[in-house]
């Protein structure tokens, strides 16, 4: 009953704290301290997909939150989202889908291209384990020194700087003991 009798005063602060922008202070074991100005906030939650499929994101130290204060009250509250900031800018525009990491791993699912790149920082490696196996529709162009372990197939031919296996000739053939020149 003492809500019914707050003045219009009392609710338009209440209202008005509902939703409240701060900078996160601290992140620890999957809470945040925010400020706001002088006040600073107990460990707050933040939301996120939670349930059967899971999503973690940390925030960032530094950066601009909007937080729900359920009745204005903070010791209840819960981080709804960040908001970009000068230290914080979207890392892309457009229909991009951007993971920035901050070690400078970025994943971008372009649809305008549909491209979807994988930029790794600086000494990063990709790591797929499959055990039902790995398909690749389309062609493949690597760059790069590759090793394989195990069998490797293919049902057509494989050529290497140009030399056909399926129909390379050898030259030099002789009986005995003798090795063959080099495939043409």
């Amino acid at each position: 009953m003492a809500r019914m009798s707050q003045t219009s005063a009392d609710a338009h602060d209440t209202i008005s704290d509902m939703i409240r922008f701060g900078k996160v202070e601290a992140v620890a074991d999957g809470h945040a301290t925010v400020s706001f100005g002088d006040i600073v906030s107990p460990p707050l939650r933040w939301l996120t997909l939670a349930g059967f499929f899971g999503l973690y994101f940390p925030l960032s130290v530094g950066q601009q939150v909007a937080v729900l204060c359920p009745d204005g009250d903070i010791t209840g509250a819960l981080i709804i989202g960040g908001i970009p900031c000068d230290a914080f800018p979207l890392p892309g525009d457009g229909l991009k889908i951007v993971l920035k990491m901050p070690d400078g791993t970025i994943i971008t699912c372009d649809a305008a291209t549909h491209t979807l790149t994988f930029a790794l920082a600086a000494g990063g490696k990709v790591i797929a384990n499959a055990p039902g196996g790995f398909e690749l529709t389309g062609d493949v162009k690597l760059t790069g020194k590759m090793d394989v372990t195990g069998k490797v197939h293919s049902d057509d031919d494989v050529t290497a700087t140009s030399i056909s296996l399926k129909s390379h000739k050898h030259a030099g053939i002789t009986a005995g003991a003798a090795k063959t020149a080099g495939p043409e």
